[in-house]
């Protein structure tokens, strides 16, 4: 319905059919960034199922895990819980979620943060975590070790206990 000052009132939802298709913004104002797109054309929420892999081997059991994520347009949102129960035979030299809700866009393709943890393997501050690289469909898990004042690098799969918790939340490009 158009209304009288020129407002569009839409009863029902707004589909938009044709994939590339979407909502226009080109008559509002640029940042100064440099823009690639006005058009919004994507907008999805979710819950998803995080696992956690070495570079072998893997977790024996989950107390539980969880997530929700919202994606708008190329950028996904996603949070995440994961308590481990029996480590199994995880092994190797770095740690990561994956089964991410959508792959990420690679290189510098975002980052999160570790805003609870506990019963990690040794003495860690500062966990975070990485997003890029050949490994679209994966988030490492950095950390540094005890109170060093630089990143140590990636969590060692050693450091994860029958009792490994972390939460957090991932922001990251999607191709």
């Amino acid at each position: 319905v158009l209304e009288n000052n020129g407002d569009v009132l839409i009863g029902q939802n707004l589909v938009i059919g044709t994939n590339g298709k979407g909502i226009d913004f080109t008559a509002t104002g640029d940042g100064s960034g440099t823009d690639t797109s006005e058009l919004l054309d994507d907008y999805e929420e979710g819950t998803w199922t995080p696992a956690l892999t070495g570079q072998s081997g893997a977790i024996g059991g989950y107390a539980n895990r969880f997530g929700f994520y919202t994606k708008v347009g190329n950028i996904v949102t996603a949070y995440f819980r994961i308590t481990v129960n029996d480590n199994g035979n995880i092994g190797g030299s770095y740690a990561q979620i994956t089964s991410l809700p959508y792959n990420h866009s690679g290189a510098d393709g975002g980052s999160g943060i570790i805003n609870r943890f506990s019963n990690w393997g040794t003495a860690i501050s500062s966990p975070s975590i990485e997003l890029g690289g050949g490994q679209a469909a994966a988030a490492w898990l950095t950390r540094i070790n005890g109170t060093s004042a630089t990143g140590d690098g990636y969590l060692n799969t050693s450091d994860i206990t029958d009792s490994w918790f972390a939460q957090g939340s991932l922001i990251y490009r999607t191709s």
